[in-house]
C-alpha cells in the first residue's frame, strides 16, 4: 500500500513540472529581465546552453623503450680430472702341488664258467596232403561274326584345269653389235743401241767412255765432251747411233653399235580345260563269316601236395659263461692339491677430483629507458552559449497558463521534490510562495544549468 502511494505522489509531481514546462517557467536557465519582443509582440529570452565542442590538444607522455648492451659475466665450470695413484693392494692365490696318496679301489675280474642250457628247436619233417584246386580248362566254339568291309571301286570324274598354251610374238630389241676397223699409227720404238743404255760405254768399248751422251744424256765432266771436244771422239766419231726409231704399224679400233632387232618370243597364257579322271572310292558292305572263339570252363581237381610242419624238441648244450667277481685292489695316485698364499702387488688406481674453472660469456641484455613522447588528442568540452528562445506571455505563476494544481502542488513538494521538477518550483520554491521575481530567478546549481 506504502509502495502505491509513493508512486502516485511521483506520479502527480512529474504531471506538474511538465504543467509548468509548458509555459516556459519551469526551465532552470538564467534569464534576462529586458528581453526583446518580437515583431509580432512575442518576447525573446536569453538562455545560457552549454555545448559539446571537439578541440586537439597536445600531451606528452613517458614512452619506456628498450636498448641492447652488450655484457660479459664469470661463470664457474666443474670438470672431472682423472689422477692415477699406486697403492699396495693384498691378494690370495691358490698355490698347487702334488701329494702321493694310496686309494682302494675294486675290479670286477671275469672268469669262465661251463653252464647246461635247455633250448627248444623246431625241426621240420614232411606231410602229404590232399589239395583241390580250380582249373581253366580251354575248348574251341564257332561262332558267326558280322562285319563290315569297305570295298574299293573306280569312278570316272569330270573336272577343270588351268593350262598354260605357249604362243609367238614378235618383239623389238635391243642389241649391241661389237665391229670395228683397221688403223696405222706410228710410234716410236728403241733401237738395240737405245735398249743397251750404259752398258755401251763399256761392253762396246768406246775410247772416250761417251756412251752416255750418245743416249741424250749430259756427258760426264771428266770426259770433256761439250760442243767444241769433238777431238774426244764423242758423237759420230765414238760410234753412237740414234736411241729410237719411227716405225708404221696397223691397230684394230674396236666400235660398239646398238640397234633395234625384231626378235621371236614364246609367251604363255593360262586356260581353263575340262579334262576326265578316275577316283578309286570305297563303299561298305556288311559280310558275315565263321571265327573259331577260345573259351575256359571250370573244373575241380585234387592232388597231392607236400607240405612242411615243424615240432618242437627240447635239447641241452654245454655253455660257457663269462662271469665276474670284485676284488679289492690299492694304488698310489699323485693327487694335486692347492694351499693359499697371501701376497701383495702395487696396482695404479684412477681416481676422479672435481676442479673448478672460471669461464667468460658474453651476452647481450635489453635495457628499459624512459621517453618523452608527444601526441595529439581529441577532447570534448562544454562551451557556453547564449541563444534566443521565445517564452510565452502568460502568468509564470497564473492559472490560465500554470494551472493552480501544479501551484499548489509545488509549494507543496517544494523541498522533496525540487531536484525531479526542475522548474520554477525548484528556484523560487513554488508560484505559491515566492513567485514575484517571475521566472527571471536564477535557477539553482542542481537543476543541469549554471548562471
Amino acid at each position: 500500500m506504502l509502495q502505491r502511494t509513493l508512486i502516485g505522489l511521483i506520479a502527480v509531481a512529474f504531471f506538474a513540472t511538465h504543467a509548468s514546462a509548458q509555459c516556459g517557467c519551469g526551465d532552470a536557465v538564467s534569464t534576462s529581465p529586458g528581453a526583446a519582443a518580437g515583431g509580432d509582440g512575442s518576447s525573446y529570452i536569453t538562455r545560457k546552453v552549454w555545448v559539446p565542442e571537439w578541440t586537439t590538444e597536445t600531451r606528452t607522455r613517458n614512452v619506456t623503450r628498450y636498448k641492447k648492451e652488450a655484457r660479459t659475466r664469470t661463470y664457474n665450470v666443474t670438470k672431472r680430472v682423472p689422477v692415477t695413484t699406486q697403492k699396495e693392494v693384498s691378494y690370495t692365490v691358490r698355490v698347487p702341488y702334488t701329494e702321493t696318496v694310496q686309494k682302494t679301489y675294486t675290479v670286477r675280474v671275469p672268469y669262465m664258467e661251463t653252464v647246461q642250457k635247455k633250448y627248444t628247436v623246431r625241426v621240420p619233417y614232411t606231410e602229404k596232403v590232399q589239395k583241390s584246386y580250380q582249373v581253366r580248362v580251354p575248348y574251341t566254339e564257332k561262332v558267326e561274326k558280322t562285319y563290315t568291309v569297305l570295298v574299293p571301286h573306280k569312278e570316272q570324274r569330270t573336272g577343270t584345269r588351268t593350262v598354260r598354251v605357249p604362243y609367238q610374238e614378235t618383239v623389238m630389241r635391243t642389241v649391241r653389235r661389237i665391229g670395228g676397223h683397221w688403223e696405222t699409227r706410228e710410234m716410236q720404238v728403241p733401237t738395240l743401241r737405245g735398249m743397251m743404255g750404259g752398258l755401251g760405254s763399256g761392253w762396246m768399248g768406246g775410247r772416250c767412255g761417251c756412251a752416255s751422251a750418245c743416249d741424250g744424256a749430259a756427258a760426264e765432266p771428266s770426259c770433256g765432251c761439250d760442243a767444241a771436244a769433238g777431238s774426244c771422239g764423242c758423237g759420230n766419231a765414238c760410234g753412237c747411233g740414234p736411241c729410237s726409231r719411227t716405225i708404221c704399224r696397223k691397230v684394230w679400233v674396236p666400235e660398239i653399235k646398238c640397234c633395234e632387232k625384231p626378235v621371236c618370243v614364246t609367251r604363255f597364257k593360262c586356260e581353263e580345260r575340262p579334262y576326265t579322271y578316275c577316283v578309286t572310292v570305297c563303299k561298305k558292305e556288311t559280310r558275315t563269316k565263321t571265327c573259331c572263339v577260345r573259351k575256359f570252363r571250370c573244373e575241380t581237381r585234387t592232388r597231392n601236395v607236400c607240405v612242411r610242419k615243424y615240432r618242437c624238441e627240447e635239447r641241452t648244450r654245454n655253455c660257457c659263461v663269462r662271469k665276474y667277481r670284485c676284488e679289492t685292489r690299492t694304488k698310489d695316485c699323485c693327487v694335486r692339491k692347492f694351499r693359499c698364499e697371501t701376497r701383495t702387488k702395487t696396482v695404479c688406481c684412477r681416481s676422479w677430483k672435481c676442479v673448478t674453472e672460471q669461464k667468460t660469456c658474453n651476452y647481450t641484455v635489453c635495457v628499459p629507458y624512459c621517453e618523452a613522447q608527444t601526441y595529439c588528442v581529441k577532447v570534448r568540452k562544454r562551451v557556453c552559449k547564449e541563444i534566443q528562445v521565445p517564452c510565452c506571455s502568460c502568468d509564470p505563476c497564473g492559472d490560465a497558463c500554470c494551472w493552480g494544481l501544479g501551484s499548489r502542488m509545488r509549494g507543496m513538494f517544494h523541498g522533496m521534490m525540487s531536484r525531479l521538477s526542475c522548474g520554477c518550483g525548484a528556484a523560487c520554491g513554488g508560484c505559491g510562495s515566492s513567485c514575484d521575481a517571475g521566472c527571471a530567478a536564477a535557477a539553482e546549481p542542481s537543476c543541469g544549468a549554471e548562471g
